[in-house]
């Protein structure tokens, strides 16, 4: 099981909600996600990830001191609930990040394919692959 963390959007260190995982990270580095692509959400300000090969986002791999604790703190802010999977806002998965050190596992939080539709109505994409360059 990974013990990090990847984040592209108001998680990343100096973003407004960075004060939440601020205490739950030994050390942070930039880091890169293939596979997927970034969208914005202006009417809530937030990003979202959905699949796409020939895509990828730039953020940032945490080291958290305590996962548990700090994936708790996450999962409420996404709207990750483990035991109903149709109603998450998010889902968290494990994936392959791209940092200094080569490639790490890292958990990562992708917006619920099942709401798919919702997000492709009011979303825009992201193209430059920074949710901060928006």
């Amino acid at each position: 099981m990974p013990s990090s963390l990847f984040v592209y959007g108001t998680l990343l260190p100096g973003e407004r909600n960075w004060h939440l995982l601020k205490g739950e990270v030994a050390s942070w580095q930039p880091a890169r996600l293939s596979g997927w692509c970034l969208w914005d959400l202006p009417a809530h300000n937030y990003p979202a990830i959905t699949p796409l090969a020939s895509a990828s986002v730039q953020g940032a791999l945490l080291e958290l001191v305590e996962l548990e604790r700090a994936l708790k703190l996450c999962d409420a802010l996404e709207g990750y609930e483990p035991g109903d999977l149709p109603g998450s806002l998010y889902w968290r998965v494990q994936a392959e990040v791209c940092a200094q050190q080569g490639e790490q596992p890292a958990w990562v939080y992708v917006w619920n394919a099942q709401r798919l539709d919702e997000l492709c109505r009011r979303a825009q994409r992201v193209q430059r692959a920074d949710w901060r360059m928006r």
